[in-house]
């Protein structure tokens, strides 16, 4: 089946706000622009790729393919904290042993960890009659307990489970092939801006708020530990998951139709994603972020290196040298 250009530009383009993203947690500051550019970049960059990976991912009991697909990906994670472990040893942190190693995935690895847990429940939540707003009742209850939190990335986990799920539905009911998604108007394509310049507005008016805490971007954390009532915190994170949903179809409407010259690289995001990190930490431990981040154009050459970075971390030398992580099958076949 010939590649998408949609689904690849969609990559390439979160993967450079996941760097950017990372890029400005060390220069935020209180009330600062790069800070209200952090929570706007968070309120929908990781739900759009898990929108996209639920659209790829079937509802069918695990077969085959799908379950060696599933451990792979679990084995990536297992040895990417392993790596971490180093990484942490050279920047003189400890590594508290069991306590928090594997427990709770280090950094960016929550991701993977999420991902094995959404593709595992899928198959039972397609069972239901409304498997999406099952999910979105369980992302709700899930702030309610003090014991769904980083461990083992469960919060988060449950928190964003109706991205992956309305992936999988879109796709279920054909959006892909509907005349309106496949080939946008222009029209169409201007109210996907507003609705994206909307979801902005609304993020940047929600952390006005006294009773707003950016803790609800992360999805990581209960609504008692987050300081907010049962029902303030309910209303809070639905705001979060619809303001969340808008902006990703948003981004999915203007995403280009067309292949590009870099659009191939779009099947290289898990190198990217799993590379940029240890570079984002180096930039840190040398206060790389510091002298950028004093410079007025600070946002503007943060972007930038992102847009540089991510076709490196997706050329052929860097898949070849994250091969070992991305492909640990391929890696035991080799002997």
């Amino acid at each position: 089946m010939p590649r998408i250009a949609l689904w690849d530009n969609a990559r390439l383009v979160l993967m450079v706000l996941v760097i950017f993203g990372h890029s400005l947690e060390g220069i935020r500051s209180p009330g600062s622009a790069a800070t209200a550019v952090y929570d706007v970049v968070y309120a929908f960059h990781m739900p759009a790729f898990l929108l996209i990976s639920g659209w790829f991912t079937r509802a069918e009991p695990l077969d085959r393919r799908a379950l060696r697909g599933t451990i792979e990906l679990l084995i990536t994670w297992l040895m990417a904290e392993a790596v971490w472990v180093g990484i942490r040893a050279l920047l003189g942190r400890a590594v508290v042993v069991p306590g928090s190693f594997l427990v709770t995935p280090s950094w960016t690895l929550w991701f993977l960890v999420t991902l094995v847990a959404m593709r595992v429940v899928l198959p039972y939540l397609a069972m239901l009659r409304f498997p999406l707003i099952t999910s979105i009742v369980v992302a709700l209850a899930a702030g309610l307990s003090p014991m769904i939190g980083t461990q083992f990335s469960a919060s988060r986990t449950l928190a964003l489970l109706p991205f992956f799920v309305l992936g999988w539905r879109l796709r279920q009911t054909r959006v892909g092939d509907a005349a309106w998604f496949a080939a946008p108007s222009v029209l169409l394509r201007l109210a996907a801006a507003a609705a994206l310049a909307g979801g902005a507005a609304a993020v940047l008016l929600l952390i006005r708020l006294p009773v707003f805490t950016n803790q609800l971007l992360f999805w990581r954390r209960g609504y008692a530990e987050m300081g907010l009532g049962d029902r303030t915190g309910i209303l809070l994170r639905a705001l979060m998951l619809a303001i969340g949903i808008v902006m990703v179809v948003a981004l999915l409407i203007l995403t280009p139709r067309r292949s590009f010259r870099l659009s191939a690289l779009g099947r290289n995001t898990l190198p990217v994603y799993l590379l940029h990190a240890p570079l984002v930490m180096l930039a840190r431990k040398v206060n790389l972020d510091d002298a950028i981040g004093a410079l007025p154009i600070a946002l503007p050459i943060l972007l930038a290196i992102a847009m540089v970075l991510v076709p490196v971390l997706a050329s052929r030398p860097a898949v070849a040298l994250a091969r070992p992580l991305t492909d640990p099958m391929g890696l035991l076949r080799l002997r």
